[in-house]
């Protein structure tokens, strides 16, 4: 019968410890990989979330455009204005606008921190 099992493979306990102990030391390293993985996609969530909150801040800026206050005001769109600053949660976005040379168009340059 011990002749069988050592034509077959696996014939003594020490070499069923030996492949536990590799098997053991590759699971360690791919677990530590995974580990490892995780904190860049938390760092993408946020900026994700950041994102999203300045596009719903210039989607507002772009609803509150009406030819009747685009020269006069009163609205956060006219030039000249300095820093405005809007929070939204834990993101704060931080925006300038200023007139375009030679037209009626105006920038928005925007900061978001988070």
């Amino acid at each position: 019968m011990l002749k069988n099992l050592k034509k077959d493979g696996f014939s003594s306990f020490v070499e069923i410890m030996i492949s536990a102990v590799v098997f053991a030391i590759a699971a360690v390293g791919m677990f530590s990989m995974v580990s490892k993985l995780k904190p860049k996609g938390d760092a993408s969530a946020k900026k994700l979330e950041a994102m999203y909150a300045a596009k719903s801040i210039l989607d507002e800026l772009r609803g509150s455009v009406d030819a009747r206050t685009w020269l006069t005001g009163p609205n956060d769109l006219l030039p000249g204005g300095g820093v405005h600053s809007k929070t939204r949660g834990d993101v704060t976005v931080e925006y300038t606008v200023t007139d375009v040379p030679g037209s009626d168009l105006r920038q928005v340059s925007m900061n978001v921190i988070w």
